[in-house]
């Protein structure tokens, strides 16, 4: 298994922050997983699994939450760095920007197991490209996020097809018309026997209208190493691969019980060949001969608004959602075959 080492830096200010172990809400918890069982980083943290405001203690399902902050201090940087630290949660790292996500082992190919939410937007896999669209969950940059929920279980009643397994939810960061915020990070990052990679990320909150406007805007550039050299053309490090994106919100409180949040994101990744590798070959190498680079790009925009009424929040929400995937597959075997058998049926047929 390759080892990887990574840095990160506060750009704002000098620090250090050091890895942190997730508490428990009891050491039962630690060990088991219970209907209460969640990652605390200070204090408790409040999710809405249940489409409520509740504490992780007063959630009555299996779920485990980290805040923004403890991701952070973890270097977490997108699900895969993520799934390390929530029992029963796995995430198979595809190309970047992609990948595939099971709870409790609930895996199959096809239509995802897991629903996927960026805020309260479900993100599927693009139909049509591939015969198995769960293996593309889009999978974004986790920087400045106010936390992320896993959901235990199937999830249909709350949220719909694709949560037989249960959901992930990812919820940003709101926009604050009360102050001026803003924050950035660098990270580099080696791999043994293998390439460097770095990322640089940033965020500003401006308010407009004091109490009443506000903009919130963030954006980021990851490269990560590869490992992978392909022997036949003695090229190194072939499966490096880069993303790009931004986030913008706009969070507008019209009255003391009304917010309008409008969230615009676009991603584009890139990788130059296969995340792949042939044992016959070597550890962590291949002799394709061609070269099977991959490309997406994803646009999201959500407009929600909320009504609070004191007895009930009334919610309506509006999502355009876009992910195309660019990909090259080698068909040489398949065509080589083909010609071979139809070679050999000539042939009989001549003779």
């Amino acid at each position: 298994m390759k080892s990887s080492i990574t840095m990160a830096a506060l750009l704002a200010a000098v620090s250090a922050f050091p890895l942190t172990s997730m508490a428990q809400t009891s050491d039962a918890a630690a060990t088991s997983e219970s209907a209460n069982e969640g990652v605390l980083a200070s204090g408790d943290i409040v999710v809405t699994a249940l489409r409520r405001d509740s504490t992780l203690q007063e959630t009555p399902i299996s779920i485990a939450a980290l805040s923004g902050d403890t991701l952070r201090d973890m270097g977490s940087s997108d699900l895969s760095g993520y799934f390390r630290q929530v029992p029963n949660l796995n995430v198979t790292q595809g190309q970047i920007g992609s990948s595939r996500i099971s709870i409790r082992g609930v895996n199959a190919a096809g239509e995802a197991t897991v629903g996927l939410y960026y805020d309260e937007t479900p993100v599927t896999g693009p139909s049509g490209t591939t015969q198995d669209p769960g293996s593309v969950a889009a999978n974004l940059n986790l920087f400045d996020v106010e936390r992320v929920e896993v959901l235990r279980g199937p999830q249909g009643t709350l949220y719909g097809a694709s949560s037989m397994a249960g959901t992930l939810r990812i919820i940003f960061k709101k926009p604050d018309a009360s102050t001026y915020e803003t924050a950035a990070e660098a990270e580099a990052s080696a791999i043994d026997g293998g390439g460097t990679g770095y990322g640089a990320k940033a965020m500003v909150n401006i308010p407009i209208v004091e109490d009443k406007l506000a903009v919130r805007l963030v954006g980021y550039y990851q490269k990560k190493p590869g490992f992978i050299d392909n022997v036949r053309y003695g090229d190194k490090n072939i499966n490096d691969n880069t993303a790009r994106g931004v986030r913008a919100l706009i969070g507008y409180e019209p009255g003391p019980d009304t917010t309008v949040t409008a969230t615009a994101i676009y991603e584009k990744s890139k990788a130059d060949d296969l995340q792949g590798w042939y044992p016959q070959v070597g550890r962590y190498k291949t002799d394709s001969r061609v070269r099977l680079p991959f490309r997406s790009e994803m646009q999201l925009y959500n407009l929600k608004a909320d009504q609070d009424f004191g007895f009930a929040t009334l919610t309506a929400t509006g999502t355009y959602y876009k992910f195309n995937i660019v990909r090259a597959v080698d068909f040489t075997p398949a065509v080589a075959a083909c010609s071979a058998t139809n070679w050999m049926r000539i042939a009989r047929q001549s003779g």
